[in-house]
């Protein structure tokens, strides 16, 4: 008799029934439902955190109130040692990462030492600012030749120009 007062209760409230939608949802909604979701996801994580360092301090805390303090202690040590060990392949990682930045940005030595000194942010944009810069190379097609200022060809001029231009024509000997 519940099985028939359930089916009733369905009967009579045909708003509560799911609907199964066969269209997909549109993509700006879906985007904003998976942000939604990776937000939610970072603050469940986020308390997780939370909560395991409270529960440590709270066994911390504990051990120490028993007396079991030399268990502690070790504890601490090893944790220590496993800190040191990380600490010290990080350094490794960023002295490699260093020297090749600084290989990429110079070859002087002198420059290098100095480069040597800077955090591995400052040797970033140093690199990338270095990489940006566009070379202006001149124009002229390579083993041409540039007439400087002042020299003349008078084969190559017409008497128009050698008019126009005669004092110059005449200081370019002198000066010669």
């Amino acid at each position: 008799m519940t099985e028939e007062n359930v089916r009733d209760t369905a009967q009579e409230n045909p708003g509560n029934v799911v609907e199964n939608r066969s269209e997909p949802p549109s993509g700006e909604g879906l985007l904003q439902e998976v942000m939604a979701k990776k937000a939610t996801i970072k603050e469940r994580d986020a308390r997780i955190a939370e909560l395991e360092a409270a529960e440590e301090n709270r066994r911390t805390t504990k051990l120490e109130d028993e007396g079991k303090l030399k268990e502690l202690v070790s504890e601490l040590k090893s944790t220590n040692v496993k800190q040191a060990s990380r600490l010290e392949r990080a350094d490794k990682i960023e002295a490699q990462l260093k020297t090749d930045i600084i290989n990429s940005i110079t070859s002087d030595e002198s420059k290098r030492e100095e480069l040597q000194t800077k955090d591995l942010d400052t040797l970033r944009f140093i690199q990338n600012e270095i990489g940006t810069k566009i070379v202006n190379n001149p124009t002229e097609s390579l083993g041409a030749t540039r007439v400087p200022k002042g020299k003349f060809d008078l084969s190559k001029m017409t008497d128009e120009e050698k008019r126009e231009n005669w004092p110059e024509v005449i200081q370019s000997f002198m000066n010669k």
